[in-house]
């Protein structure tokens, strides 16, 4: 059976129109298979940058935690050296008038 100039040349058209696809590569077979691999690419992409995230925010908050402990060691320091200071300006005050009431 022959074929016809119509069936030779639809499938010119399709052979020019039709990427060719190398064995290596996949190929979509529809619509809904392409919807649902897009997906999943989508959703694997929002995976890996909410981990990234989650990873990031985890390092942020170790910084805070160590800050805030730095922070509250700097505090009871400072507090330490005012009552001190206090300590000694009250020394200092009784000296001074026992030294002028002579």
């Amino acid at each position: 059976m022959e074929r016809s100039d119509d069936e030779s040349i639809r499938d010119e058209f399709k052979s020019r129109i039709t990427p060719q696809v190398s064995p290596h590569q996949s190929r979509l077979l529809d619509d809904d298979t392409f919807s649902k691999a897009s997906l999943a690419a989508d959703q694997a992409r929002t995976i890996k940058l909410l981990d990234q995230r989650v990873h990031t925010l985890k390092r942020e908050l170790d910084a805070a935690i160590t800050a805030a402990a730095r922070a509250r060691s700097e505090k009871r320091h400072a507090e330490n050296a005012q009552r001190a200071a206090e300590s000694r300006a009250l020394e200092v005050t009784k000296e001074l008038e026992n030294t002028t009431s002579v």
